[in-house]
């Protein structure tokens, strides 16, 4: 890893490279892989896990975020198991959480609009979306944006990143029903301002990059001008 590379991307080339993934993989890979698995599993099998079956004694740890997933689609039937498990997963290590988070935001969006859902789940459900933001901000943006697309669009093609960046407006063409729920409508608030953010860079990278080719084109042409 070279330190001022990386911040040169993470500062003017955002749009182009998520570093944080990058950066992740590379503390696993430099640190002791059997130390992080056992800590790990052991905060896996100390952590309340009441959102698992009871018979849970059979079910080997590495399982336990599957059975988390499967409980969080099912917040609006048991609420209870739901909020247990966005605790859980809340408490994980972030190597292991950015792992899972498209299946997990999947899971939550679009079902987690419904007005019947309890405001206990909402809250621990932003908490959880913030700590993954942080992680993989690319990834979560994107996913968050297509799995709550309004009806009419939810049977399209999902956006690309490149797509939403170059064109921020898509992130309006969501379900009316984000508005109306204060965790959900800061969620997307905060994604607004960090696509705004790529989008501004984007469109600075490649307007500078347009001007760097007309000057050369330029003196190209300069240049053939003056030997004839």
């Amino acid at each position: 890893m070279y330190p001022k590379l990386i911040g040169l991307m993470d500062g003017v080339m955002k749009h182009l490279l998520d570093v944080m993934p990058v950066l992740l993989v590379d503390e696993e890979r430099s640190t002791n892989k059997y130390l992080i698995e056992y800590h790990d599993i052991k905060r896996m099998v100390d952590s309340k896990t009441s959102f698992l079956p009871l018979e849970n004694r059979s079910i080997p740890p590495h399982s336990y975020i599957t059975y988390a997933i499967h409980a969080v689609k099912e917040a609006l039937n048991n609420p209870g198991r739901a909020i247990s498990a966005l605790h859980w997963i809340h408490d994980l290590s972030p190597i292991i959480s950015a792992k899972y988070c498209v299946n997990l935001i999947q899971a939550a969006l679009p079902n987690f609009l419904d007005q019947r859902l309890a405001q206990d789940v909402l809250d621990i459900f932003e908490k959880v979306w913030c700590k993954l933001n942080v992680f993989a901000p690319q990834i979560v943006w994107t996913t968050t944006i297509n799995s709550t697309r309004m009806a009419e669009d939810s049977t399209k093609e999902d956006y690309t990143y490149r797509q939403i960046i170059q064109t921020p407006l898509l992130l309006f063409r969501c379900d009316k029903r984000v508005f109306m729920s204060p965790p959900i409508y800061r969620i997307f608030l905060l994604m607004l301002r960090g696509i705004l953010v790529a989008s501004r860079q984007l469109l600075e990278t490649e307007f500078h990059c347009f001007m760097v080719y007309q000057v050369r084109r330029l003196l190209k042409v300069e240049t053939i001008d003056s030997r004839d």
